[in-house]
């Protein structure tokens, strides 16, 4: 494979970001207040905004906003702690455990090997080292080159040129302003001897070739 301007950099770059996890946590929150408070909101800071008001026009129903948004909180996060003093405290500590649950994501996406990040924007299935590549043992997926300028991709062979059942696809990606998509898309299916057919069941490769 090669790679023009900065395509590597791009696909190689971490699927999980801190942009992406302060997007889920905000997400979180908002089907959290919908389905556990019953107050639709647009964004966590929409919620915190409703229940300060709901605070400071109904100080005595502070405790009650607590308890229900502390147990909906701790029942999907597993946290066992007491719930904070104020609803403010309360909406803080939410937010926090939220982030720490997709900091991990995101510093598990940062570790992840670069074919990792490679093989899933290109539609190759599993990814592997090529120093893991045994033919005797092998695994479906993609095995990568530490260079990542060569893949071999394992799939099953096709029993017949019209075998859709063992097609293998290749996407390629398009950088978009609203992120990736793909431009084109190649659907093979290979025979056991060797021979290469598209997914009109066209010879691209033969014996007598």
């Amino acid at each position: 494979m090669s790679y023009s301007d900065d395509a590597f950099e791009t696909l190689t770059a971490p699927r999980y970001t801190e942009e992406d996890a302060e997007e889920d946590v905000d997400s979180e929150i908002i089907d959290l207040a919908d389905r556990d408070l019953y107050i639709p909101v647009g964004s966590a800071d929409d919620l915190e905004e409703h229940l300060l008001e709901q605070v400071e026009e109904y100080p005595d129903f502070e405790e009650e906003l607590i308890d229900r948004l502390w147990y909906a909180y701790s029942e999907h996060m597993q946290d066992l702690r007491d719930a904070p003093a104020t609803i403010e405290e309360t909406l803080q500590e939410v937010r926090a455990g939220h982030r720490e649950f997709h900091a991990e994501k995101v510093a598990e996406a940062d570790q992840a090997p670069d074919r990792e990040n490679v093989s899933p924007r290109l539609s190759l299935g599993s990814s592997y080292s090529m120093d893991d590549f045994d033919e005797a043992d092998l695994e479906k997926g993609s095995y990568f080159s530490k260079d990542l300028e060569s893949v071999t991709v394992v799939g099953d062979c096709a029993r017949s040129s019209t075998d859709e059942e063992a097609t293998i696809g290749f996407r390629f990606p398009a950088r978009t302003e609203d992120g990736h998509r793909t431009f084109a898309s190649v659907d093979l299916t290979v025979m056991r001897n060797g021979d290469v057919v598209d997914a009109d069941g066209g010879w691209i490769t033969g014996d007598d070739e």
